[in-house]
């Protein structure tokens, strides 16, 4: 299934896959895909599965109980990804992003798979501006969306 939903002033392409959405329909309470865009050494895309009573961003609904954000964070302590994934150091709102709106994706992709949620999200250099191709370091074409 395709839909798009509006984050931050700007469409977004949300993609669920059937494993996904039955999935959905057996949530007995809210979940958020929290879409992390962040700044470290590194710049790294994660998408987080919470509990709605564990985020503090502001969602947008998806299908059913599903509801998805989208944050520019860094992680100021750690270089490393696997400091990140484990949750050892909290993020912080990344400060040079003052207006998040040129970060928000263009394509957000959701699964359901093994009896965990993945996630992943990118951006179409079609689609963008070409004030944002420059904001972005984007050179060349950007990734597509998962088949």
């Amino acid at each position: 299934m395709h839909k798009t939903i509006t984050l931050d002033e700007k469409p977004i392409r949300v993609e669920l896959t059937n494993a996904a959405q039955r999935a959905i329909k057996d949530l007995q309470s809210p979940l958020v895909a929290e879409i992390h865009l962040i700044f470290s050494c590194l710049v790294v895309k994660r998408v987080w599965f919470k509990e709605s009573t564990e985020t503090e961003i502001s969602t947008e609904p998806v299908l059913g109980k599903l509801r998805t954000g989208f944050r520019v964070v860094r992680y100021a302590k750690s270089c490393r990804i696997s400091h990140i994934d484990s949750g050892e150091e909290q993020p912080t709102d990344f400060p040079l992003a003052r207006d998040k709106r040129a970060f928000v994706p263009h394509w957000l992709h959701i699964d359901f798979c093994g009896n965990q949620w993945k996630g992943c999200f990118g951006y179409d250099r079609s689609l963008a501006s070409p004030r944002t191709h420059k904001s972005m370091g984007i050179k060349g074409a950007g990734p597509t969306m998962p088949e």
